[in-house]
């Protein structure tokens, strides 16, 4: 997976990698240089799907202590920063939004199922399906299914919007409940 063609999405705390200029999709080449050992972690790599002609990969950093996550925080004035799914909804269109928020979604649900719970066991990432395998009993974990309902209040051809105090645009919304990635 470590394939010079491929791109990948580097999600940590589930926050993903950013570059000036709101780039999230990174080239082997560019965490080479960052200082990142994409063969050190690529065993965790989660396909995601094509973007364009080649492979788009998550790679999550699940140890906090890894060199890239003291990297980016401490490296001040650094084109590289940590940003989170509400930073990045404004900049994307709903099908690249819908790739990082599965993304997000993705590695929270590789860092809740390290282990088994049936058995305690350690989990990797299965070579025949989308799913988690033990590696003591054998047992299979899929990703959630976490459906939700969002409503709209309205009035005619109104509509009721409300816009929260930490947007930093004039960013507004239904108001409902909602499912957060990897709640």
């Amino acid at each position: 997976m470590t394939e010079i063609g491929h791109s990948y999405i580097v999600v940590h705390s589930g926050k993903v990698l950013c570059q000036a200029g709101g780039v999230t999709r990174h080239r082997f080449e560019h965490l080479s240089a960052l200082g990142l050992d994409i063969t050190n972690v690529a065993h965790g790599a989660q396909l995601l799907g094509r973007h364009g002609d080649h492979d788009l990969f998550l790679l999550p950093i699940l140890d906090s202590s890894h060199d890239l996550v003291g990297e980016v925080e401490g490296a001040a004035g650094s084109s590289w920063h940590w940003a989170d799914l509400r930073e990045l909804i404004a900049g994307y269109n709903e099908a690249d939004y819908y790739t990082h928020a599965r993304a997000v979604q993705y590695f929270h649900w590789l860092r809740e199922h390290q282990y088994c719970g049936v058995c305690g066991g350690t989990t990797s990432i299965s070579k025949s399906e989308n799913a988690l395998q033990c590696s003591a009993c054998g047992k299979h974990w899929f990703p959630r299914i976490q459906p939700c309902i969002i409503t709209l209040i309205h009035r005619g051809d109104q509509v009721l919007l409300a816009k929260h105090a930490r947007y930093i645009n004039n960013m507004y919304s239904c108001i409902a409940g909602f499912v957060e990635s990897g709640e």
